[in-house]
């Protein structure tokens, strides 16, 4: 056939019966080697791809967030606990929730060894032993509940003393039955050895229950007993443990009124408080109070009254071991005759 008259054929039909069904369609793409899916589950590949990649960033950053909410709260509550006015009020309450505790006193009127024992608050019980007296050296060991005191000068191992040989190393039972006999002045070394002038004072050690506890620490903070000014604390060492050192001044009409409360938790005669804080009224007291830092606990205490200071050192906290309660050889009526023969 000439070039010019070329033509597409008709499609030839068998019978001349065009088929009646649509034309095949042309095949999807083959299977994608990369994906291993066909080009209509791509799009379902991308979201299942996508959604758990952005459920995956939610979490972490809330993670993160977590991380330095936790880290903000450690540092809030470390610099609460490190606060000076949060280690003065833990050391305060510490104090009146300790039993046993032993106190080393140094005055112008007394040099003392004291071992104190309030596990039973209402029964205080102190054992002594006392070096010097109104400035003059001497040896003589107490004992004292509220119901009966003791004393006995006794040996020295490393000085002559000038005590009678018929008083030496007998106990004198000063305090009987919480009564004190005729004639018995507040001698210092009567007082060192009777827990009524050793459990109440400017600062207080007492195995007091919660409730009792929670109650002298109300009244201290409403009465506002002891006002810590922030520019009055310093820092040192004791015992190679670091320290808060806090100056206070201290109303004596609001300590008395501490020390009654207190008083009557120890189960001391509403009398024999007043004597006890019957000096305050009215005065100012000067207190440097030192705590050590890692345990919360006082370990000093200078107490200036009236131009007087007396230093007390804290140790042995819920361990000093308090001696046994001695066996009287002489009354104070014998003790009184023995001295004057």
């Amino acid at each position: 056939m000439p070039p010019e008259n070329w033509q597409s054929a008709p499609p030839s039909y068998p019978n001349n019966n065009p088929p009646t069904s649509p034309p095949p369609q042309i095949p999807s793409p083959p299977y994608n080697a990369v994906s291993g899916l066909g080009p209509s589950a791509q799009p379902e590949l991308a979201s299942q791809y996508i959604k758990p990649r952005r459920r995956w960033i939610v979490p972490m950053l809330a993670g993160a967030g977590v991380v330095v909410v936790a880290a903000a709260a450690v540092l809030i509550v470390q610099a609460y606990r490190n606060n000076p006015a949060t280690i003065f009020n833990q050391a305060l309450s510490n104090s009146l929730a300790t039993k046993q505790i032993q106190e080393s006193v140094s005055s112008d009127v007394l040099n003392t060894i004291l071992v104190l024992d309030t596990n039973n608050p209402k029964g205080p019980r102190v054992s002594t032993l006392t070096t010097k007296s109104l400035g003059a050296n001497t040896y003589v060991k107490g004992y004292g509940s509220l119901q009966n005191t003791y004393i006995s000068y006794a040996s020295d191992p490393t000085n002559s003393t000038t005590t009678p040989t018929n008083l030496l190393d007998q106990w004198i039972q000063v305090r009987s039955g919480g009564s004190l006999p005729a004639g018995v002045t507040l001698n210092p070394l009567f007082t060192a050895s009777d827990p009524r002038y050793q459990v109440v004072g400017s600062w207080m050690f007492g195995g007091f229950s919660g409730k009792d506890r929670s109650g002298l620490l109300k009244l201290a903070k409403s009465s506002k007993l002891y006002q810590i000014d922030a520019l009055k604390i310093a820092q040192t060492n004791i015992d190679d443990h670091a320290a808060l050192v806090y100056s206070l001044s201290v109303n004596g009409d609001k300590l008395a009124a501490y020390e009654v409360q207190a008083g009557v938790l120890f189960g001391i005669a509403k009398s024999d408080v007043a004597t006890i804080t019957q000096g305050l009224s009215g005065t100012t007291i000067g207190l440097k109070v030192y705590i050590q830092k890692d345990i919360r606990q006082v370990v000093r205490v200078d107490t200036t009254v009236r131009g007087l200071t007396t230093r007390v050192t804290y140790s042995g906290f819920n361990t000093a071991k308090l001696a046994a309660e001695p066996k009287a050889n002489l009354s104070y009526s014998e003790y009184l005759k023995q001295l004057g023969s």
